[in-house]
């Protein structure tokens, strides 16, 4: 089992051990003239396990590529959409599919359909009440949103097409870990926070960089904010009744690291 710190690029690196660098939720260091000079620092250290990319823009995709060409030695990079995994595979590096890319539990509103939930009163713009009532979904949705749709045969096909094997960085999901999944992938864990959703960029100005209370969901659970991350902390969503063991295809811990 390997340990890993995830590191923020425009920070200073004081973690011990491996480094994962890089931001699911803001793309800045792909447009940093100095990013390229911290990871080439790190690989000489030989402290880089691998880059974390965000979503991309159309005018960020082209950095990424500038970038992966300014590295010589083949590293994993973790991407978060389709565009990246076509940009990484045609590189000399190692794509990892990421979490926004696995699509776990993205939306506690989408979670919170399999309910039975009371009916709210909404009002129109002319004042008129009316009463909203969520219709809980097909099964085959409610599948997609409590598993891992990344490990399914058709996600899996369409992703991989032919590629051999596959590391995964996931969240611990609320549910509980799979008990397998195919045999091709092996996962890194984030053990810290729980993913809701990465939040649309507007001014960096006023995007914090530490981390703030955004509120509690329907169900009592906080989500925070840091940057343009939303998420929940696997310590205060945690199964108290969960076993400590790990299964096989967890090849590493990855925690978070903010100064």
């Amino acid at each position: 089992m390997e340990y890993y710190s995830w590191v923020l690029p425009w920070n200073e690196i004081g973690a011990e051990g491996q480094v994962y660098l890089g931001d699911e939720g803001c793309g800045r260091f792909l447009d940093s003239p100095g990013a390229l000079k911290r990871i080439l620092s790190l690989l000489n250290q030989k402290r880089l396990s691998g880059l974390i990319t965000p979503f991309l823009t159309p005018e960020r995709e082209q950095g990424l590529i500038e970038l992966l060409k300014g590295i010589q030695t083949p590293i994993e990079v973790v991407v978060n959409d389709v565009g990246a995994f076509q940009i990484v595979k045609k590189s000399r590096h190692i794509p990892v599919i990421g979490r926004l890319l696995a699509r776990q539990h993205t939306d506690p509103a989408i979670m919170a359909f399999g309910l039975n939930q009371p009916g709210r009163c909404v009002f129109s713009h002319d004042g008129i009440r009316s009463t909203l009532r969520h219709v809980p979904p097909p099964d085959e949705l409610m599948r997609h949103f409590r598993g891992t749709p990344l490990f399914t045969i058709e996600t899996s096909g369409f992703l991989l097409g032919g590629y051999p094997d596959m590391r995964v960085m996931l969240d611990r999901p609320l549910h509980g870990l799979p008990k397998e999944i195919p045999d091709r992938y092996s996962v890194i864990l984030n053990e810290e926070e729980i993913l809701v959703s990465i939040l649309p960029c507007s001014n960096c100005g006023s995007c914090p960089d530490s981390e703030c209370f955004m509120g509690k969901t329907r169900f009592g659970v906080p989500i925070y904010r840091r940057r343009n991350t939303c998420y929940f902390k696997y310590s205060e969503v945690r199964n108290v009744n969960e076993s400590g063991g790990y299964p096989d295809f967890i090849s590493g811990i990855i925690c978070k690291h903010h100064y």
